[in-house]
This record gives C-alpha cells, structure tokens and sequence, in this order.
C-alpha cells in the first residue's frame, strides 16, 4: 500500500518534522537562504569588536610624547624642536637694550640672576628662577582711573621646557616687581621666570606679535 502525504501549514502528518511542499516551510527554507549569507559578515564585525576590546583593556595606551625633548623646546616658536618650523626672532632691541612696544618702554638694566629677589614667598626658593631687572615706562593715561598700560614679556633660550612668568606678587622685589602690568608711569624692578633646570637665558621678548622686541640678555 503506498504511503500518502499529506501537509498541514508545513508539517507532515506522518510524522516527517517538516515538508518542503508546504507552503510554511518553503517560506522558512527561503527566509534562511536570503539571511544566511547576511549574517556571517555581521557575526565576524561582533567577534572582531569583542576583541579588539579586549586587546585594548589588556594593552595599556601609551601617549607618545607630544614634541621632542630638545633644548630647542625653550626657545617657544622661535626654536626647531622637530616639530614646526621656527619663527624668525622680532626685530633686536636697541644697542643699550631697550625695547618699545606701543607706548611702553622696557630696558634691561643689567645681567639676570637666579636667586629669588628680596620680599619673594617662600616656595620661590624650591624652583628654577630665572630673574631679569628692567625699567618700564610709559606715557600718562587719558584718565587717573585707567593703567598705564600692559607689555607682554616672554623668555626665550636654551633648555628642555619653557620659562613661566611670575606675577609680581611672587616675585618679590624692593620696591616691587613687574609683570608687564603697569601701576605707574615708571616701574622699576625684577621680572622673574620659572625654568627647567639648566635653562640657559638668550632673549627677553617684549611685545606682541607685529610690535615686539627681542633683547639679548647677559648671564
């Protein structure tokens, strides 16, 4: 006696789990045909995330130095520390070392030092200190309650870090310090610098960009 099929939404009822002449299952069959090839490449971008991470937390990142360690770094955009091109150095100072930049006038009135000026706190002691005399003067204001004025002042040379000006309050000095900020029309007093150790001192820029100065110092 031949066995007899028979289909009832895809499954057999003699038992076979499923019939390919029903119409469920051929729409099963051709669902996995279009999904199969899919899924692999999206599978294999799973397990390549889930180990990459795990090579991530298990490897610690390590930052490459930003700049080379090169005794250029002191000289700021004036130096060729492997990363940039150097700027040219401002138009010099004149011969007796002075230095105008808008209505202000800096003049370096003698050799830096490295030892903190009288008056400066403490902890100025347990730093490099670089420290520069100048006389600054500038005309009067138009007003009694305004400034003076302001000149921005920067430490170029030679060593493997950037000098840090000190406001005037750290820096001590009789009467007192300068900072760049005038309080009167004549300030005369210390400028002092943060260094690396074995910072070598070359130039005192006075001013900004398209009106500054550089002043060789002497050591």
């Amino acid at each position: 006696m031949r066995r007899r099929w028979a289909t009832t939404g895809g499954r057999s009822i003699c038992g076979t789990p499923w019939s390919l002449t029903g119409s469920t299952g051929w729409r099963r069959v051709r669902r996995w045909w279009w999904v199969a090839p899919r899924a692999v490449p999206a599978a294999a971008f799973v397990v390549a995330v889930l180990v990459a991470g795990a090579v991530a937390v298990r490897s610690p990142y390590r930052d490459p130095p930003s700049e080379p360690l090169t005794d250029a770094i002191g000289m700021g955009v004036y130096g060729d520390d492997g990363m940039r091109t150097p700027h040219a150095l401002p138009p010099p100072a004149d011969a007796d070392g002075t230095a105008r930049s808008g209505d202000v006038t800096v003049r370096v009135t003698g050799p830096v030092t490295t030892s903190p000026p009288p008056g400066a706190p403490g902890w100025v002691r347990d730093v490099h200190l670089i420290v520069v005399p100048v006389l600054a003067t500038a005309p009067p204001p138009a007003r009694a309650d305004l400034s003076p004025g302001y000149v921005a002042l920067e430490l170029v040379g030679r060593g493997r870090g950037r000098a840090v000006r000190l406001d005037a309050p750290a820096c001590g000095g009789a009467p007192g310090a300068f900072d760049g900020r005038l309080t009167a029309t004549r300030v005369q007093g210390p400028v002092c610098f943060v260094v690396p150790k074995d910072f070598r001192p070359l130039y005192l820029i006075v001013g900004s960009a398209g009106q500054d100065r550089a002043v060789p110092l002497a050591t």
